[in-house]
């Protein structure tokens, strides 16, 4: 099923399908051509409103330096309604803003993972384009821990699952690759110097979780479970990511690693995907040798 923008603009901005790699990449980049139009209607509707609010204290202005009030009749009805536009056209786009990331990720893992696959194989895939921060991804709230109080500041905690990724490689292995990022918001009042009291919310990321689940052809990889002590000394991750989980048996690999936030980007994260698979796959080759060896 191709895509179809109206769904991006129902909760919860998901957009899921099973198909070959080649529908996938049509379908995302018509997600990035939609995202183009948003940002296109984003930037009008600030044009619109700048230009009702200039127009709108520049009639006021020359009415008072003029003694007349035949110039705020005539751009009043104008300024005003530039302004109104303006914010209707920002309330349609608001919460729909896709980040890059997430179509320019998937395209890239595509060209990746389809090269172990065979000629037109299916695909799944589950990818919410809403933004991290999003009200439905929240986990819950908690006191900030140096600003406590019943009026003290608070913090949001999420969780984005936004990508989920499966299929099936040459080898008969089924893969299924997510992505989970994490981040929080820090809201409260804030007095200034002046004695005001003025809102602040800040959002900072909180990293990245990769986790890539395997079910193996048993007759192939079933060795596995043998290598379970060595499997962690085997897999190779740059300094700043950790290996969270690793779970083994005769039929299945999971294994998932977190990174920091200086890695969500895309060409960072593709990096770390294709680590990620060459580590699987370092691994599986020995049990692949290992299970040569005992049949």
């Amino acid at each position: 099923m191709a895509f179809d923008p109206a769904a991006l603009k129902r909760s919860p901005h998901t957009y899921q399908t099973t198909a070959t790699a080649a529908r996938i990449k049509l379908d995302c980049q018509a997600i990035a051509e939609f995202d183009k139009q948003l940002e296109q209607q984003a930037n009008l509707a600030t044009t619109l409103i700048v230009i009702g609010v200039v127009a709108l204290f520049l009639s006021f202005l020359g009415s008072a330096l003029l003694g007349n009030a035949v110039l705020l009749y005539i751009i009043l009805p104008l300024a005003l309604g530039a302004i109104i536009t303006g914010s209707v056209l920002n309330l349609q786009t608001q919460g729909l803003r896709i980040p890059d990331i997430r179509y320019q990720l998937v395209l890239e893992l595509i060209d990746i993972l389809s090269r172990d696959m065979e000629e037109n194989a299916f695909l799944h895939l589950q990818l919410n384009c809403s933004p991290t921060t999003h009200k439905l991804k929240k986990l819950d709230t908690i006191p900030h821990p140096s600003r406590p109080g019943r009026r003290g500041w608070k913090i949001d905690r999420f969780q984005d699952n936004w990508l989920t990724l499966g299929g099936t490689f040459i080898d008969d292995t089924n893969f299924s690759l997510a992505v989970i990022e994490r981040a929080i918001a820090k809201y409260g009042w804030k007095r200034s110097r002046s004695g005001k009291r003025k809102f602040k919310r800040k959002e900072k990321s909180k990293g990245i979780e990769l986790s890539l689940d395997l079910q193996l052809p048993r007759k192939r990889y079933g060795a596995i479970q043998v290598l379970q002590q060595e499997v962690s000394q085997a897999i190779q991750l740059p300094p700043q990511v950790r290996l969270k989980r690793l779970k083994i048996s005769d039929r299945s690999f999971f294994l998932s690693i977190q990174a920091p936030p200086e890695l969500v980007e895309h060409h960072a994260l593709e990096r770390l995907v294709t680590q990620l698979l060459l580590n699987a796959y370092h691994v599986l080759n020995l049990a692949k040798q290992l299970s040569k060896r005992t049949s």
